[in-house]
């Protein structure tokens, strides 16, 4: 029930008590190993937690792998930390030790975190430490105390539902094994506890007997080299790696999935290495990639072993090319000089196909025995050269920084290609307008606004026009339908030839915007977070069109406390929902000027977030800088943590100026 006069979210006041019933259903049960993985570390704690949650008896069975066992748990691995083990074969391979934890006193619905100590499990009867364990927990019924079989045995304890497994490998050897091309393995071994590489390891190759069927010992950088797995069956087909130093040791079954190396964040594109040293390759190349029909076409061929050491001289290459139809319309037969470097000479018919060429080379090994070394592709096309060439300018001066609306006159000179005027040429244009963005190479640590942006982009086609006597265009688009905004203009301008629709292109943009100068802020370093009370400061910078440091005045810096607020709205379909609204507070204002070279201001960083505004959301103080004018103006956006003793910052972002302030 819920009575009347109750503040909820939002500050609302119920107007009159709310009862209603509910029925509510018991947690599940749980019990559940912690966490992900199977190693510990042989110097770390030794403690594997798991959470119960209203289970009254918990059954903990500990199984320690004897000695020369892992052959029979490594080809039913296929997930290392939950091997599937069938219990006959558990009775064969492990030390079982029980423990029954009793939970009955343990409130409902809460969990409970236990662990189990591997620590004193470690120590078998011959004085060997063994750090490979299978555990389970179960919730189970216990057994009566006095009952007991006919034969004399306990009676067990009888499984009531949910149960964990988990296997966990305690030792202080990690290593990673690396497959060479030709079949080999390196085995880099290395402390899990220091990090220093580990020498005098040995390394086995484990079969299905539990025999070696390959070792190696680890030398200087705790590596050991593994020859290539031969033809093995039967008893010798290998099972795991296993890496022995003393008493301890580790392994790594064949069959587990999951632990090969992740290789996804990683570039690894490229051409492999080839298997052997002797492997032939052929490089192919052309010229220039594209050519008319009839024209001749050189195409380069280098041909290298795998190692660049052997001689090819007087080994037979063929060459053969195919036209975009599929068909061969070339094969050249050659042998190697000394250089293995050759060219080929192919010449195409003036009816020839358009299209796609394919150039491949051959080692030829018998007559109908052929093996690809290489291959290339060229065009052949009809095509002809530009005969005209343009250039598009949005303005009769260069202006570093941003252009006003009046400066816009776009123009469009077209020549042809010795530099004669190209008259009487039609001429189209595009207008794109977009949000800009202002960012100046002069200043790559200030960021920049220019005012009130577009909000969506527009796309307009400018009128045709005709080039004049000196080979111009002029356009006039009409940009006062944007006036009191900022945002960038690109002109795509296509002049076009006399006699048909071949065209040459020219694309410009620049920024535009009514601003006499633009204003924009450094903060004084990273402000990712701020400690109360330190001396922080921003420093603030006015620039003109062609980006030189200005004087501005007339300018007001506000401090503006933002943070959301949750208000019931109405919405279409005539229902009520509470909706995140922003609000401002104007916390302080204040008459500044930037001077010539700018100014630095300070940051606020004395005043906490009220205890009331912090559990109601975060609060944002802006220090903005406002004119009564369309100038561009940057502000900083602080973010304050309720604790009052930091204030976290945001980040900076531009937002332009409010004009009616």
């Amino acid at each position: 029930m819920v009575p009347e006069n109750v503040e909820g979210i939002g500050g609302y006041i119920s107007g009159k008590p709310y009862a209603a019933t509910f029925q509510v259903e018991p947690y599940r049960q749980a019990l559940t190993f912690l966490g992900n993985g199977a190693l510990l570390s042989l110097s770390g704690d030794k403690k594997v937690g798991f959470l119960v949650r209203d289970v009254d008896h918990v059954e903990i069975e500990i199984g320690r792998v004897l000695p020369n066992q892992l052959q029979h748990i490594a080809p039913m691995m296929w997930d290392f930390s939950k091997p599937r083990v069938y219990p006959w074969l558990v009775d064969q391979v492990e030390e079982r030790f029980l423990e029954v934890r009793d939970y009955t006193d343990k409130q409902p619905g809460k969990p409970t975190y236990e662990s189990i100590d591997l620590g004193r499990y470690l120590q078998s009867k011959t004085s060997t430490n063994h750090g490979l364990f299978l555990l389970r927990i179960r919730s189970v019924i216990p057994a009566p105390k006095n009952a007991a079989e006919d034969n004399g045995d306990p009676e067990e304890n009888r499984g009531n539902g949910i149960e964990d497994t988990r296997l966990i490998l305690i030792t202080d050897l990690g290593f990673i094994v690396k497959q060479a091309k030709d079949g080999s393995r390196d085995v880099f071994v290395q402390s899990i506890h220091s990090g220093v590489p580990v020498d005098g390891a040995r390394i086995e190759v484990i079969g299905r007997n539990g025999q070696a069927v390959a070792a190696a010992t680890t030398e200087n950088g705790g590596r050991a080299k593994l020859p290539k797995f031969g033809p093995w069956k039967r008893e010798k087909i290998p099972l795991m790696i296993l890496a022995e130093k003393d008493a301890d040791f580790s392994f790594m079954p064949f069959q587990t999935q999951g632990r090969n190396l992740d290789l996804s964040r990683f570039d690894t594109g490229g051409i492999e290495n080839e298997k052997s040293a002797q492997q032939l390759s052929a490089y192919l190349f052309s010229d220039r990639g594209i050519y008319r029909p009839g024209e001749t076409t050189h195409l380069g061929l280098i041909a290298r072993t795998a190692d660049w050491k052997s001689s090819l001289a007087g080994l037979p290459i063929e060459v053969e090319i195919t036209d975009s139809r599929g068909a061969v319309v070339s094969r050249d037969a050659l042998k190697l000089s000394a250089t293995a470097f050759e060219e080929i000479a192919f010449t195409s018919q003036l009816a020839a196909p358009v299209g796609t060429y394919e150039a491949t080379a051959f080692l030829v090994k018998s007559e109908k025995t052929r093996e690809i070394l290489g291959s290339t592709s060229f065009k052949v096309q009809e095509f002809e050269p530009d005969r005209m060439k343009i250039r598009l300018d949005l303005s009769d001066r260069a202006v570093e920084g941003w252009l006003t609306p009046d400066e816009v006159k776009p123009r469009a000179v077209v020549a042809h290609l010795f530099g004669e005027p190209a008259t009487g040429r039609r001429v189209e244009a595009e207008m794109s307008l977009t949000a800009a963005l202002p960012v100046f190479a002069r200043y790559p640590e200030y960021r920049f606004q220019v005012g009130e942006q577009l909000t969506e982009p527009f796309h307009e086609s400018l009128p045709e026009t005709v080039t004049d006597d000196k080979g111009i265009a002029t356009f006039t688009p009409d940009l006062g339908r944007f006036t009191g905004r900022a945002y960038r203009l690109s002109l795509l301008a296509r002049a076009f030839e006399a006699e048909g629709g071949r065209n040459v292109a020219a694309q410009s943009s620049a920024i535009v915007s009514n601003a006499a100068y633009l204003i924009g802020v450094k903060p004084d370093g990273d402000l990712t977070f701020v400690k109360r009370g330190s001396a922080r400061a921003a420093h603030w910078l006015a620039v003109n069109q062609q980006l030189a440091p200005v004087a501005a005045d007339g300018l007001t810096l506000e401090w503006v406390q933002r943070k959301y607020v949750s208000v019931l709205t109405q919405q279409s379909n005539q229902t009520y929902k509470y909706v995140s609204r922003r609000k401002e507070i104007l916390r302080d204002s204040r008459k500044v000027r930037i001077a010539a070279g700018g100014s630095n201001l300070p940051l606020p960083t004395e005043e906490p977030e009220q205890p009331a505004a912090a559990h109601r959301g975060a609060g944002r103080f802006c220090p903005e800088a406002a004119e009564c004018g369309r100038h561009g103006v940057e502000h900083a956006e602080l973010q304050r943590g309720g604790r009052g003793e930091s204030i976290e910052i945001a980040g900076s972002r531009c937002r332009a100026a409010d004009p009616a302030r």
